[in-house]
């Protein structure tokens, strides 16, 4: 019995760790398919590893004592997880390796040993536990069945309660506790020696802690927790009269706090459909697709007074941060709802005159299931006749950066058949917010008359008129190798690197 406890509890351990670690490899690398491969390749790999060595080691000389200092070896690696993630996962490292082989790296550096040595206990195990050579496959497929399940049970823990209730290094800390028990276990009364070597690697764990130096900024932090989805940030920044919110630590939303003025300043771009409506009180439903600080449906909601707002995003948490510190009022006229976006879209009637899509997932890239021919085809859908949606991207307008913008702008030409660009910059190679407005209107306006409206218009935003003259006025070039974006066929996080890699050279640069 305590060989079927040992091996449950170092399955489950193993597969909290794996889902951990996309939780620490978050803040650098985001969520994005790279990591999770990595992850799962690596744990993978050293899984295979681990059953290898084990059994080699198991036909040697099988002991219980041997079994205990292997789990234990597993407990002491995974408790140091947390500081080598701090030392290793620094803005150096991600330029070095990039976004996509640096959560490789990674996650062979905080992963792979811990993982080889869980890997060992299954095949060790099985091999103390056989009394006969007739009962082999009986005890291997028990053992297996049990470390399966205690992997199972990992996941689901793991996923649905502890990554809520706890912080990331609770839950690795209390991993490390839980497989030092586990150890304790086979051990029984040789249990003293393993105790002992424990005891002091955590004892060299808490000096290092104390010497160390701990995070910098922590002390403006106003709000912080893990949800399913995120950790969700809420900071002040004195020096600067900023509060922002950040998801995963990056940057989606903020605010000045003695003052309405756009922080980001691609919010106040979205403004700019109310320019195409003979009367702008003829805007009256309008959808937001992702919430973040609140700051675009507040500013609608403060200066367009006829209006109905929904703003829809997955997370609770992060719409309940929006209320709570940024000012978002809900009220009859502003309603806030959780739920993917497009999910939201497909089982709503409801009509809209403008759309905004300023939805991002932790890498910086609009959610792949947000771009494609599918998603546009349900936006067009649920705008009226003469509707608009506006779309916020990251991208340049030229060079190996523009390709995302370029996969996304024939996807919607596919459906629009009017669409304007207002990039943010003057470099058009340069990275930056790039606004995308797509009409179902015939109507096709030129810059001047842009320029045009925006002088007779009586919208309230004092730098309407600098917007509309940022108003690109020639078609962007698109290539053969350009495609449409579709839900078979939408490769956003491979398209979004060359933005994400210049972002990081133009952080180099800044810094320098």
């Amino acid at each position: 019995m305590r060989l079927k406890i040992t091996v449950f509890i170092c399955g489950a351990a193993l597969m909290i760790l794996e889902i951990i670690g996309s939780r620490i490899l978050a803040p650098s690398f985001g969520n994005s398919l790279f990591v999770w491969g990595s992850l799962i390749g690596i744990v993978l790999g050293a899984l295979s590893l681990g059953y290898f060595w084990g059994g080699k080691l198991a036909d040697k000389s099988p002991t219980f004592h041997a079994l205990s200092m292997i789990i234990a070896g597993a407990g002491i690696m995974t408790a140091f997880i947390p500081l080598m993630a701090s030392l290793i996962l620094t803005y150096d490292f991600v330029v070095i390796f990039g976004m996509k082989y640096g959560p490789l790296v990674a996650t062979i550096i905080l992963l792979s040993i811990p993982s080889v040595l869980l890997g060992m206990v299954s095949p060790y195990a099985i091999r103390l536990d056989v009394k006969n050579i007739e009962s082999v496959g009986n005890t291997a497929g028990d053992l297996y069945a049990i470390s399966t399940f205690g992997s199972i049970v990992g996941a689901f823990l793991t996923a649905f309660f502890l990554i809520p209730a706890l912080g990331v290094k609770t839950i690795v800390y209390s991993t490390s506790l839980l497989l030092i028990i586990a150890a304790i276990i086979p051990s029984g009364k040789k249990s003293t020696q393993l105790i002992i070597y424990s005891s002091a690697s955590f004892l060299i764990l808490f000096i290092v802690l104390l010497v160390y130096p701990s995070e910098t900024g922590e002390d403006n932090i106003i709000f912080q927790a893990d949800t399913p989805y995120q950790r969700v940030t809420v900071r002040d920044w004195v020096n600067a009269d900023v509060r922002t919110i950040t998801l995963n630590e990056r940057y989606s939303g903020a605010t000045y706090l003695h003052s309405n003025d756009a922080v980001f300043e691609y919010t106040e771009y979205f403004h700019i459909p109310l320019l195409m409506k003979p009367d702008i009180t003829d805007i009256k439903d309008v959808l937001f697709v992702g919430c973040g600080a609140g700051t675009g449906p507040r500013r609608f909601h403060e200066e367009y007074e006829w209006m109905k707002i929904d703003v829809v995003d997955i997370d609770p948490v992060v719409n309940d941060a929006a209320v709570k510190y940024f000012g978002l009022k809900e009220d009859e006229r502003l309603r806030l709802h959780v739920s993917d976006g497009r999910f939201f879209l497909a089982n709503s009637d409801k009509k809209y005159d403008l759309i905004v899509i300023d939805a991002f997932n932790s890498i910086g890239s609009i959610p792949s299931h947000l771009m494609t021919k599918e998603f546009i085809k349900e936006v067009n859908r649920s705008l009226r006749d003469d509707g608009i949606v506006v779309l916020n991207i990251h991208a340049s307008i030229e060079g190996e950066s523009s390709k995302i913008l370029k996969w996304e702008y024939k996807t919607y030409k596919e459906i629009f058949p009017n669409i304007y660009l207002f990039p943010l910059g003057k470099n058009p190679e340069r990275v930056n917010n790039v606004i995308m407005i797509a009409s179902k209107s015939d109507t096709r306006y030129s810059k001047k008359e842009f320029i045009d409206m925006a002088n007779s218009s009586d919208i309230g935003i004092k730098d309407i008129l600098r917007y509309t003259e940022q108003y690109l006025d020639k078609e962007i070039e698109i290539d053969n190798d350009i495609k449409i974006l579709e839900d078979d066929y939408a490769p956003v996080e491979n398209l979004i690197i060359p933005v994400i890699n210049q972002r990081v050279y133009q952080d180099t640069v800044l810094r320098r």
